[in-house]
């Protein structure tokens, strides 16, 4: 079964990775899968990591129409029996690429925890509509994602699949620690908070800065947070903290590569986002055995256990990140015992390799389904 994976691009961040992990660890013998990139990569060297064919439309931007026909007329090459799409690329121009080449099985990833159409608004939302029914599943990554896309998309549930991102397990020689705790400038005696995610808006760094300034006097001293993550509001954040005297607390550590390893020498991981999917820096960190500190993002409560896997702040504010920071803190055995929790957890569910087998099998039915309802056609017409 030949699957094309529609994506704008191959990167290092987010959905793009999550998308290049899952090509590089399905193993399905029956599987033979290839990418397809529409934009021109920013990051050429991820294709490489992805095991499988790439071909790249290579979009030169908005004035370049002729994008869309160029994908038909790779997937009319390639025939796929399966078009998997991922992200706002994959979400119209993959699905709309696959129906005009008459892909028989297209399956659309709704990584995106935003749901508004982009502008103009009206042209995504019929075009949208248009694709809904020919679209044969939809997967998300929790039942709350599921319900709230089918209210908001009006797809009935039964075409929703429920399939948890994953990620690979990795092992850290001995010295792994002590070197990534001096990466993030903590000492002995001290706490290292990281938060793991490009310095945008959405993510909310801001919340993060003032939830320590937010913190008693006894507890901040011995706080350090750093900063894993490049972007452009990275000057504007070093005003910030600056301003609340943390200047030499907070480390803006820039695009990192060994973020597992960083984790390692961590001893809380913090997200602030305002609004997540299936966050990879959660599953990363259940799986280096870190407590969670997060806010409450549409579906946190769900991936952190209702409280079983990490602190769920009781809303987006400094004063409510500060206290789930010195619950962690000021109890750090039971921090130990929602770290082992999640990682028990996260090393059966969020693993890579049971992503990949969930999809094949996803994959495998829809084609059987596919395959029997042709042949009841052929019947009825015969």
């Amino acid at each position: 079964m030949r699957v094309v994976h529609v994506c704008g691009d191959l990167g290092l961040y987010g959905a793009e990775n999550v998308v290049a992990l899952l090509m590089r660890h399905t193993r399905e013998p029956d599987v033979e899968l290839t990418a397809m990139t529409v934009n021109r990569s920013k990051h050429p060297e991820a294709r490489e990591r992805t095991g499988v064919p790439v071909v790249a439309i290579d979009r030169a931007g908005r004035k370049d129409l002729g994008f869309l026909w160029r994908m038909v007329r790779e997937l009319r090459r390639l025939r796929p029996e399966v078009v998997h799409t991922h992200g706002h690329h994959g979400r119209y121009w993959g699905r709309l690429a696959a129906v005009l080449a008459g892909v028989p099985i297209v399956v659309h990833t709704e990584h995106n925890p935003d749901l508004t159409p982009p502008a103009p608004r009206f042209v995504f939302t019929a075009l949208n509509r248009l694709l809904k029914p020919r679209t044969t599943a939809f997967v998300d990554f929790t039942a709350p994602r599921r319900a709230q896309l089918a209210a908001a998309e009006a797809i009935p549930l039964e075409r929703i699949v429920v399939i948890p991102n994953g990620i690979p397990p990795v092992e850290h020689p001995p010295e792994t620690r002590e070197r990534a705790r001096a990466a993030l400038g903590a000492g002995p005696g001290e706490v290292a908070v990281l938060v793991v995610a490009r310095l945008f808006e959405q993510k909310r760094h801001d919340l993060a800065i003032d939830a320590v300034a937010a913190l008693p006097p006894e507890v901040r001293t011995r706080v350090r947070l750093a900063f894993a993550g490049d972007g452009p509001l990275r000057a504007e954040l070093q005003a910030r903290a600056a301003a609340a005297g943390l200047g030499e607390t907070v480390q803006f550590l820039g695009f990192r590569t060994d973020v597992r390893e960083l984790l390692a020498g961590a001893d809380l991981s913090l997200l602030t986002s305002a609004r997540e999917a299936m966050p990879l820096a959660i599953i990363e960190s259940m799986l280096e055995r870190i407590p969670i500190v997060t806010t409450p993002w549409s579906g946190a409560s769900t991936l952190m256990g209702e409280g079983r896997y990490g602190l769920v702040a009781r809303e987006f504010s400094p004063a409510a990140v500060a206290a789930a920071l010195l619950e962690a803190i000021s109890d750090p055995a039971a921090a130990r015992v929602r770290a082992d929790a999640a990682y028990a957890h996260a090393a059966v569910e969020f693993d890579v390799a049971t992503q990949a087998r969930r999809y094949a099998a996803l994959y495998r039915a829809l084609s059987a389904r596919t395959r029997s309802a042709k042949r009841l056609i052929t019947a009825a017409r015969s």
